[in-house]
């Protein structure tokens, strides 16, 4: 099985390119949910850009 999830909510909330951001708190809370409902899939690998953004939400 695959999951393909994109990044939580940044500050600048739209298509950012290679822009460095971080998330915002809807973003860390978004990906917090997010985390909770993978729990338990069996998720053996994550793959993620190296932007902030993609690191924080992996």
């Amino acid at each position: 099985m695959i999951y393909l999830m994109r990044h939580g909510a940044d500050p600048v909330d739209r298509y950012g390119g290679w822009s460095e951001y971080g998330l915002t708190e809807v973003g860390r809370s978004q990906v917090n949910s997010a985390k909770h409902k993978l729990l338990g899939k069996g998720i053996a690998d994550i793959y993620s850009s190296d932007l902030n953004r993609a690191k924080e939400t992996a």
